[in-house]
């Protein structure tokens, strides 16, 4: 009798929570890159979240050097769509992983929290949420080591720690957990995992919970319980655990959920036509807002351009060419229209403009030299490295004027240049500075800039001929801090 009271009273809270404002859902969708035409996709579908996963390895190759320019970027287009930012952070490089395996866990919980650390001071305000880990209940997604939620309890204290000190107004989101029935070596049940989370005292280090309620072949209509609980009614079941330790005031994030329409090796059985694709993911979205008033946002796996992994592709909301599935479709209908979808947009960019192309910490060495500090290493480590290609993102630039500054280090010959959008703009000056840093302005004519998306490549020339020798033959040069600003016209 006591039990089914108990039970009762969780029922009531799990299904009466919340008021009809908390029924507005974020939507969004999980991308794996941040070309144009995956965000417009994203913007056109009617979300405007987006979470990005952040390989650290690619980020901190070696410890202490940082290539911020890729993700520098990355933002920079987020916020030209308008889209709010959630930032997924695993994959740590060689030198930190405690196994030779993929996704390993850092060897020292430290480490990781030292790269969030950067990583939340760098992008402060601009990064809504960071989700810390990926679904450390698979061994797969643990180094292939056993599921531990106590060394994963210290990870993420670990880490909320130091985005806490970086960024205390970001959100912190735990790993979202693979729902699997199993326990293995290879993989624990995402609840008895979560229970353990609790009893190791990580309900402190998150702000909200993330989940992966996956459908596999099933409707999301389906009842709690049904197919072996592999369906989205499970995420019932990690609420449940929720309130019974007392956290039901913390929203539940999806940060993954979807139906694949291509079968990928064991998982050919949870293959769906394109069309209850469509059909499951609006309705996913729908009983959450009505029966799930403690989901705070739903995430769509996956949206991205082009081709993606195997595994992954049936998932996609757009085939390999790029055009939209019947699901895309679905979702846009649906998410335009609905009175539940929370349209938070960002704020468009202030005025004047200032657009960060290159930060004073990304330095670009161009040139057939292995010079010492403080000379970098050449450009993509390539000898020669004769020119460098890059992209940034303006708003409105016709009728206004424009200035672009960089610091330049030893431009020794005549003929270096910069190009914006395929044309000339500047022929940088011949001068020997003796690694001397120093400011360099350039007047951008108009009809250069463009919306949107622009082009900007620095190619050097080769030394006179008297200075070249043996293998030396093109002129070196640095440059970093490139910077766009928008100023009167005279």
């Amino acid at each position: 009798m006591k039990r089914a009271i108990i039970l009762s009273i969780l029922a009531l809270i799990l299904t009466l929570s919340g008021s009809p404002e908390d029924k507005k859902i974020r939507f969004g969708a999980h991308v794996l890159d941040s070309q144009d035409e995956t965000l417009q996709k994203v913007r056109e579908m009617g979300a405007t979240w987006v979470i990005y996963p952040v390989l650290w390895r690619d980020v901190e190759p070696y410890p202490g050097r940082y290539n911020w320019a890729g993700l520098d970027l990355t933002l920079q287009a987020m916020e030209y769509y308008r889209l709010n930012t959630i930032l997924r952070v695993d994959h740590p490089p060689a030198w930190a992983s405690l196994t030779p395996y993929p996704n390993s866990p850092p060897m020292e919980p430290d480490l990781y929290a030292q790269f969030l650390r950067k990583l939340s001071s760098r992008y402060k305000g601009r990064v809504k949420a960071y989700i810390i880990w990926n679904e450390p209940n698979l061994a797969q997604e643990w180094g292939g080591l056993p599921p531990d939620p106590q060394g994963y309890t210290s990870l993420l204290k670990a880490a909320a720690k130091a985005i806490r000190e970086s960024d205390p107004e970001a959100i912190i989101v735990s790993a979202g957990l693979a729902p699997t029935n199993e326990i293995s070596q290879e993989a624990m049940d995402d609840r008895i995992y979560l229970r353990h989370l609790y009893e190791a005292g990580a309900s402190a280090y998150f702000d909200v919970l993330g989940a992966h309620p996956y459908g596999f072949a099933y409707s999301p209509k389906d009842p709690r319980g049904a197919h072996g609980g592999l369906n989205m009614a499970r995420l019932e079941d990690l609420r449940e655990i929720m309130v019974l330790y007392g956290d039901e005031k913390k929203e539940v994030w999806i940060t993954e959920f979807g139906w694949t329409t291509e079968g990928y090796g064991v998982w050919d059985w949870a293959k769906v036509s394109p069309e209850e694709q469509a059909r499951y993911l609006v309705e996913a979205i729908k009983i959450a807002t009505f029966r799930w008033p403690w989901v705070g946002l739903m995430a769509v796996w996956l949206l991205s351009s082009g081709e993606v992994e195997p595994a992954y592709r049936g998932f996609n909301l757009l085939n390999p060419d790029g055009s939209p599935k019947p699901a895309w479709e679905a979702l846009r209908a649906f998410a335009r229209s609905s009175p539940f979808i929370r349209r938070d947009l960002p704020p468009p960019p202030s005025s004047p403009q200032r657009v960060l192309i290159l930060a004073p910490d990304q330095t670009i060495h161009l040139g057939d030299s292995e010079y010492p500090y403080p000379w970098e290493p050449l450009h993509l480590m390539r000898n020669p490295s004769p020119s460098w290609e890059w992209s940034f993102y303006v708003h409105r630039p016709e009728d206004k004027c424009w200035l672009m500054t960089l610091e330049l280090m030893q431009s020794n010959e005549w003929g270096n240049a910069l190009f914006l959008n395929g044309k000339p703009v500047a022929i940088l000056p011949a001068e020997v500075w003796e690694g001397m840093w120093v400011n360099y302005p350039v007047e951008i004519p108009p009809g250069i800039l463009k919306e949107g998306r622009n082009e900007i490549a620095l190619k050097i020339t080769k030394r006179m001929p008297p200075w070249q020798h043996d293998d030396l033959i093109w002129d070196d040069i640095q440059f970093r801090n490139v910077i766009l600003w928008e100023k009167a016209c005279p």
